[in-house]
């Protein structure tokens, strides 16, 4: 469960639309970008599977090598 109510969230998501010239906001985008980041971060399926409920092999097929570790610690210093 997010800190943030479902409508808040739902509204905030499709005002981000307009900015990221997106029709309409992909599903679970927010869950496999922050996959993706960690796995390379990290470089450990193992706990990356663990943490989301997947198996290593799921996580390898879906998340590995889209990013680079130089992207993924930059992604991880993001703060507003």
């Amino acid at each position: 469960m997010t800190p943030f109510r479902r409508v808040t969230r739902i509204w905030d998501l499709k005002k981000l639309r307009k900015p990221l010239k997106l029709k309409r906001w992909p599903s679970d985008c927010t869950r496999h970008t922050a996959a993706s980041m960690w796995l390379a971060h990290t470089g450990s399926a193992e706990k990356v599977a663990t943490a989301l409920g997947h198996s290593e092999s799921i996580i390898r097929k879906h998340y590995m090598a889209l990013v680079t570790k130089a992207d993924a610690e930059k992604f991880w210093k993001l703060a507003p």
